[in-house]
């Protein structure tokens, strides 16, 4: 057992790379085109998974950007943040 756990431990090596996840889903939507088009992706994937249901929520919600951190969060504070 205690071999195993240190096999796992040498596949698991970090090799300083590191990505910000909202960096790259964000140049991920930039490279869908306009429209209905990554709706279709995230069902059809689902379907390819085998997944039975599919649930989306689409919040239009505008919230205060007086509290920010940095001006240029305000920009993901409402529904005009999508595909930015």
């Amino acid at each position: 057992m205690e071999e195993e756990s240190s096999s796992r431990s040498l596949l698991l090596e970090d090799f300083g790379q590191k990505v910000d996840l909202t960096r790259r889903i964000r140049e991920v939507l930039l490279n869908y085109p306009e429209g209905t088009t990554v709706l279709k992706e995230l069902i059809q994937n689902a379907d390819d998974a085998g997944i039975p249901k599919v649930c989306l929520c689409l919040d239009r919600r505008s919230h205060a950007t007086s509290s920010l951190l940095s001006p240029k969060l305000a920009q993901c504070q409402g529904p005009h943040a999508i595909g930015v």
